[in-house]
């Protein structure tokens, strides 16, 4: 293990980074390093349970520990809000990526389907015209239902999401983290199970919390903790914040759930549209590759008869007319 810090890429939105720096101050000789104790406040708080320092003071026992169990519910919500806001931002710019290859994907099996639609009555016409020279042909099947995509096309809508993300942008920060401590937060991702459900993202979890978690203690030390009103403020304050995230959280969890199982869902039809593109196109190839075989045997058909290939197939095409008329009368006289 390297006995100095390591660098850590950490993907996460600007406002996020921003906050953090303020919070980190300029007391460190590189932002990398501040950034990485947040995120070791972070391992380090959560090892042990992620609970605030109390605040001691001269004010009511109760109105103090009133306090703390505002600031506690604050923390929660922030580290949680800061991280989804994140992952809701990321899958979005995914579901985005995934609808654009959807309809590349639909075009192209809208492109070939007419193909294979247009090789067909070639190849139908191929054989009326070998039949009016006297040969034998098979006919085709009835035609089959080529795959065909439903209505449902992605929409360009968010509807109530469009404007949950204004002024979002990702970036990446270097964070320099001490080997033991950045050990402890992967132990505890994969413990909590956050490795195997955020992957990447879920070193971010331990960042955010570190962070609110030096919020809360910066907000912490400017309290005057001897001063009743001034508690009794800074309680209402914590109550109304937690209140406004958690609306604002609540509506990130449900896009998240609906991104996440939206994306999942274009996936499958991407690779299904894959599937069905790789079998039209086969198929394509199987009616060119007669149209070459059917237009040669025509050919030669041709030749051998000479002038009189020409008349057969003028008595062909009047036999055909004849039928359809035929059965026109037969549809309105009979």
């Amino acid at each position: 293990m390297p006995d100095g810090p390591v660098r850590v890429r950490l993907g996460m939105l600007s406002e996020t980074l921003e906050q953090a720096l303020d919070v980190a101050g300029d007391v460190w000789p590189t932002s990398g390093m501040g950034l990485g104790a947040i995120f070791e406040r972070g391992a380090v708080s959560l090892t042990a349970d992620g609970e605030l320092r109390p605040i001691r003071g001269q004010a009511a026992a109760e109105l103090l520990g009133a306090l703390d169990d505002a600031r506690e519910e604050l923390l929660a919500a922030e580290a949680q809000y800061a991280f989804h806001r994140y992952v809701v931002f990321v899958l979005t710019r995914e579901a985005d990526e995934l609808e654009t290859t959807w309809l590349t994907l639909a075009d192209q099996h809208l492109r070939i389907r007419a193909e294979i639609v247009a090789a067909r009555r070639e190849e139908e016409r191929l054989k009326r015209a070998l039949a009016a020279l006297g040969l034998r042909t098979t006919p085709l099947p009835e035609h089959e239902e080529l795959p065909s995509l439903g209505p449902d096309r992605p929409r360009k809508s968010r509807g109530m999401y469009a404007n949950l993300l204004d002024g979002a942008a990702a970036v990446v920060a270097e964070l320099d983290v001490l080997p033991e401590r950045l050990a402890e937060a992967d132990h505890l991702a994969e413990e909590r199970g956050w490795a195997t459900e955020w992957g990447e993202h879920a070193r971010l979890i331990v960042f955010a919390h570190g962070l609110a978690l030096a919020e809360g203690e910066r907000e912490a030390d400017a309290l005057d903790p001897d001063n009743d009103a001034t508690v009794r403020e800074a309680r209402q304050q914590a109550r109304e914040r937690f209140m406004g995230l958690e609306g604002r959280s609540a509506t990130l969890r449900f896009r998240l759930f609906d991104l996440r199982h939206n994306n999942r869902i274009v996936g499958w039809r991407i690779t299904a549209l894959r599937i069905e593109e790789r079998g039209m196109r086969n198929r394509l190839e199987l009616f060119e590759q007669d149209r070459a075989r059917l237009e040669q045997t025509l050919a030669a058909r041709r030749a051998e008869l000479g002038p009189a290939a020409e008349a057969l197939s003028s008595a062909g095409d009047a036999d055909k007319e004849s039928s359809w008329r035929t059965r026109l009368s037969r549809l309105f006289w009979s």
